[in-house]
């Protein structure tokens, strides 16, 4: 017989219940605690480590059943039960809870069927995206192991999008070793074990969702040998009906310390009946009052090797249930972790969250879906719910609840970008900064409220008003961004090279635009004008070329009548020009309306050529296009074979 204790704090609904809660006792009339006995399976619910995964691979959810008494049991592998899918082109749901991803888009999963005599079922949702996999990770690289030990290895696909998906039980690999006298490897789990001393090299090999798994790397068995056990806790109380998990660790003789765990040989046992223990796990169970020596031993390469404990079992008994955190508000896209304390009248805590009888859940696993037996929360949308933990502590069946309220998603990070990290003097380059949210989505956040620097700004100084970097001298700078989100301060840099390197463009290497039957050379829009000044470093090697700046829209939109516009043009006095007069004109035009709406005669000489005009067009929005006409042609000294325009200024006064 069960006694039954209920501790709930329903936050939503009564006010001032905090901390996990005040606690009431249900009981019948005579002031006996009621009696309950496992009145069947009260729901099952299906978990897995991810909700979604990239086209191609998989991922195996667990059945677990949730006894009115508050046990669970595991029952994936439960033949009565049958695996669904609602959308096969999607994903598809088999035997033992493998899903697999077939195709971008949503699908909900189901298993269905009668346990313990019950008809039981439960759904859940999957999402299978578009990442691939970049590359493949083996932790832990080369390892050594001691004779007679154990080491898991686990292989891991990095995707496109950073994210990391364990593959290691992949049906898809094929595992093996070069000489299984000193090491085999078991392909469904990825252990390794290590027999005599010596080096093997382990190969994976497979294709897992179109990627070509191709791994190698050796294994050194070694000859470190056990020379001290050690079991924690050394000494523990615990009350009746409790269970206790022990652990221990291995110190080699070059001084490293293991886990035992990782030794095969081990195994755990009590002296006495006060205490029964899982020989392999090392869990063990408080049957009645008195101590028990707990033991574990086991042998690698050939010794021996014990230690002891000491597990006393007491009177007291559970009086409250606390769930911790309380009232707590997650981000939408992030986690929390729960923890449930049970409370003894010696006045002991013992953490009880993850027993074997106990689990936890979520009254609306769509806003938060919650591990049943970790206690992992994740917030998927905004809303508020109510966490409930319940199980067998000693022998009474405690449950007590938490309130948790999801909300909007928050930034993680900042990253500051930029399509170019090289720019030259007197080139203005835009930068871009974006957020990254807590539900993995981003956001341009480069006109928020931000604080932007340079680490120099006598090489290169930021422009806060238009969110550029304006080059002055060569040399090395950082440009930074700092944000605060939520109270929270984020920053971001971009180191950019500043070069005094000037573009050089032939005429044959840029492609035409014209109107009205003419061709002009169209300069790459990087060399448009960002900025007051700007080199352009355009060589034009044949005769009569025109060229000019297509995209010009906005550029002149600062002017008005009676605003004098000064274009000036240097020209490169070190090539064939030198000690020759151009002739050279600047055209504003609309290139919609396909006609010159300005023509303005440059006053040239060897090395400059500048033009100026008293604006009268009233609106110069409609002007897309600076168009520069030269007949290189010098008057007495006949053609000029190439020109290099060095820099244009433009200015309005």
């Amino acid at each position: 017989m069960y006694r039954t204790l209920v501790f709930a704090c329903l936050l939503s609904v009564l006010a001032g219940c905090g901390g996990g809660g005040g606690d009431s006792t249900s009981g019948n009339s005579n002031g006996e605690t009621g009696s309950t006995a496992s009145s069947g399976v009260a729901h099952i619910e299906l978990t897995s480590a991810s909700p979604s995964i990239p086209v191609g691979l998989s991922v195996t959810y667990q059945a677990k059943a949730t006894y009115a008494d508050g046990s669970v049991a595991d029952i994936t592998d439960d033949p009565a039960l049958t695996w669904s899918s609602s959308d096969v082109n999607v994903a598809t749901f088999m035997q033992g809870g493998v899903a697999r991803g077939v195709g971008v888009g949503e699908a909900t999963l189901s298993v269905s069927g009668v346990f313990d005599g019950e008809e039981v079922s439960a759904t859940t949702h999957i999402i299978i995206n578009n990442e691939e996999i970049a590359s493949i990770q083996v932790l832990p690289e080369n390892p050594s192991i001691a004779v007679g030990f154990t080491q898991p290895l686990t292989v891991n696909a990095i995707l496109t999008d950073g994210s990391i998906v364990d593959v290691t039980a992949d049906p898809a690999l094929n595992w093996s070793s070069s000489d299984e006298n000193v090491a085999t490897i078991e392909s469904a789990t990825g252990i390794v074990n290590a027999l005599n001393v010596g080096e093997a090299t382990v190969h994976i090999e497979g294709e897992i969702a179109g990627y070509a798994v191709n791994e190698t790397f050796t294994v050194v068995v070694n000859d470190d040998t056990v020379s001290e056990l050690n079991i924690t806790p050394s000494s523990i109380d615990v009350p009746v009906g409790m269970t206790q998990s022990f652990s221990a660790s291995v110190t080699l003789t070059s001084g490293k310390v293991v886990d035992a765990a990782m030794m095969p040989s081990l195994r755990w046992s009590s002296d006495a009946n006060v205490v029964s223990i899982d020989s392999m796990t090392g869990v063990a169970s408080a049957e009645s009052l008195g101590t028990a020596i707990i033991t574990a031993s086991g042998s690698a390469g050939g010794i021996n090797i014990s230690a002891t404990a000491s597990m006393t079992v007491n009177a007291s008994s559970v009086q409250s249930l606390s769930v911790t955190p309380n009232n707590v508000s997650i981000p939408v896209g992030l986690v929390q972790t729960f923890t449930a304390q049970a409370h003894f009248s010696n006045g002991s805590s013992t953490d009880i969250s993850q027993l074997p009888s106990y689990s936890w859940s979520s009254d609306d696993p769509t806003t938060v879906h919650i591990d049943s037996k970790t206690g992992v929360a994740t917030a998927l949308s905004e809303g508020r719910v109510t966490i409930t933990a319940q199980g067998e502590v000693a022998g009474i069946i405690v449950t007590n609840s938490a309130s948790v309220i999801v909300t909007p998603s928050v930034v993680t990070a900042l990253n500051l970008t930029s399509t170019i990290t090289s720019i030259p003097v007197g080139f203005a380059q835009k930068l871009t900064v974006e957020a990254s949210l807590s539900d993995g989505s981003t956001q341009d956040v480069t006109y928020d409220r931000l604080t932007w620097s340079s680490s120099h700004n006598s090489i290169a100084a930021v422009n806060t008003t238009e969110k550029s970097i304006l080059g002055l001298k060569p040399g090395l700078v950082t440009a930074s961004v700092v944000g605060v989100y939520d109270n929270t301060e984020f920053s971001s840099s971009l180191d950019m090279t500043v070069s005094n390197t000037q573009f050089s463009v032939l005429a044959t290497d840029v492609q035409y635009f014209g109107f009205g039957g003419a061709k002009y050379y169209a300069l790459p829009a990087e060399l448009a004008f960002p900025d007051t000044v700007n080199p352009t470093g355009v060589q034009l090697s044949d005769l009569h070329q025109h060229f000019g700046i297509q995209d010009f829209t906005g550029q002149l939109s600062e002017l008005t009548n009676g605003d004098t516009l000064y274009i000036d043009v240097s020209i490169d006095a070190s090539n064939s020009t030198a000690g020759r007069d151009l002739i050279l004109s600047a055209h504003i035009i609309d290139t919609m309306e396909g006609a010159t709406a300005i023509i303005l005669p440059m006053s040239c000489n060897s090395t400059s050529c500048n033009a100026s005009y008293v604006w009268d067009q009233g609106s110069a929005s409609p002007y897309d296009a600076l168009i520069f006409k030269s007949n290189a042609l010098d008057p007495v000294n006949g053609p000029v074979e190439s020109i290099v325009y060095q820099q244009i200024d433009y200015r309005v006064e």
